[in-house]
């Protein structure tokens, strides 16, 4: 696995990820959801920060373990140009005699060039900041909710490796209060919701 790496999931991993036969742990299951077969390895341990030792790590072990596939496209180098002709034969050819060249170019008479008054049209206005929001922040949001329900946090925390900006991930913090009282008791979700606001600035 090279920082290059383009990783996919593989049938064993979309096993996985659907029916959890497999009993991967969470921390694995949680990298193997942020693989989506279009960013490199070396971006897929920027975007976690601090932690991307232990994100590449994961993914090798992922990749060991027939989870992922590498499907870096193979870069076949340049491609052989044929062999120059002969020297007779280039000796055969001739120019044409001067009556048959083209004529020269001429530039475009005065009426057809743009009028100096008109300014060239602005580029369009660059799209808004990627919304995109993979950080450490989704890591200690995970540890959170495992200190709240266990190490399997099932479909919250599927819920949670979706999320791609700082509003997806205050829903997602406030719709799984309820589902974490449901599951863990009073106390804990409301020892969850308040460090897991601090952490998206809530």
């Amino acid at each position: 696995m090279n920082p290059e790496s383009i990783l996919v999931k593989s049938s064993r991993g979309h096993e996985e990820i659907d029916t959890r036969a497999l009993k991967l742990g969470a921390r694995l299951r949680q990298v193997l959801i942020r693989v989506d077969g279009a960013k490199s390895v070396e971006t897929l341990c920027a975007e976690a920060g601090e932690m991307g030792d232990t994100v590449w790590a994961q993914l090798d072990d992922l990749l060991k373990g027939g989870f992922l596939l590498d499907a870096t496209p193979i870069d076949e180098g340049p491609t052989t140009l044929p062999p120059a002709p002969a020297a007779k034969t280039v000796a055969r050819v001739q120019a044409p005699p001067p009556s048959q060249a083209p004529p020269p170019l001429q530039a475009p008479p005065p009426s057809q060039a743009p009028p100096p008054s008109q300014a060239p049209a602005r580029p369009a206005a660059p799209p808004p900041a990627a919304v995109e929001f993979n950080s450490p922040v989704k890591f200690k949001l995970q540890d959170l909710l495992m200190q709240a329900v266990g190490a399997e946090t099932g479909r919250l925390g599927v819920a949670l490796g979706s999320c791609r900006n700082r509003d997806d991930l205050a829903r997602w913090v406030n719709a799984v209060v309820d589902p974490i009282e449901a599951q863990a008791g009073k106390s804990k979700a409301k020892a969850f919701h308040k460090a897991a606001r601090q952490l998206v600035g809530g």
